[in-house]
């Protein structure tokens, strides 16, 4: 089972290395946000509800310290407290 799972972790990885568009999408990406940050400005992420754990996750990168002391940049979750549904 384990073997089963890396193979396909490889194989998305592979996909991935080889998707043109998205490497294209991720380098713009991450251009833009390296140019809000050495400009001053915040990071801010926005979520739709399933993906609050991606979003909160994204934020942490920005704000946390890992491996060595760097500054936190700026970024923040955009919060919509859920709403309990109506009968």
């Amino acid at each position: 089972m384990i073997e089963t799972i890396i193979k396909q972790g490889i194989n998305n990885l592979s996909n991935l290395i080889n998707n043109i568009e998205c490497i294209q999408n991720t380098k713009k990406t991450t251009e833009w946000i390296t140019s809000a940050l050495c400009s001053g400005n915040k990071i801010l992420i926005c979520d739709n509800g399933g993906s609050a754990a991606d979003a909160q996750h994204f934020a942490g990168e920005f704000l946390c310290r890992f491996y060595k002391i760097v500054r936190p940049y700026p970024a923040s979750r955009l919060l919509r407290t859920p709403q309990p549904s109506q009968p």
